[in-house]
């Protein structure tokens, strides 16, 4: 590898193991060109199941525990139970505070509730100091109550069993 926030595929064991460098093209990844996945996902008041808003390019982040909702999407699912009020979340600007809220998540068919914060309307102007594009993000935790497997190569969700 010659820069961080790089992988590229090695060969399998008992395969041509002439050499461990990577070369480039298929399997080679750098950070800034590595797939993204992203889904179709559902977010509904537990309170009230019908009241939903429905993210078709959620970005999918096994990096974060808890998902995430732009504000006004979440503010259209109305009253939601809390969860936890000025929660410490870290985050890539610094420790910051987050209400927490739960929230019912449908995702390939399978449903479940999840942790939920919200992201500030704010930080989607144009001019923010800390832009945010994704309107909703699916953490690790959801996905595993979902028992659904992450194909980050392929840019996919698939059911586990």
């Amino acid at each position: 590898l010659r820069r961080p926030r790089s992988a590229c595929e090695l060969p399998v064991r008992g395969g041509d193991e002439t050499s461990a460098t990577c070369q480039a093209g298929a399997g080679t990844f750098r950070a800034s060109e590595a797939p993204m996945t992203y889904a179709n996902v559902t977010f509904a008041s537990p309170l009230s199941p019908d009241r939903q808003v429905v993210v078709e390019h959620a970005l999918v982040d096994t990096g974060s525990s808890d998902c995430e909702l732009r504000e006004g999407l979440l503010r259209r699912l109305g009253p939601l139970p809390m969860i936890a009020k000025g929660v410490l979340y870290e985050t890539a600007t610094g420790s910051e505070a987050y209400d927490v809220y739960e929230v019912q998540i449908s995702v390939l068919g399978r449903t479940c509730v999840a942790a939920v914060t919200f992201v500030p309307e704010e930080r989607f102007a144009y001019d923010s100091e800390d832009p945010c594009t994704d309107e909703a993000m699916l953490g690790h935790v959801a996905l595993a109550a979902m028992r659904l497997l992450v194909d980050p190569a392929r840019g996919r969700l698939l059911l586990g069993h």
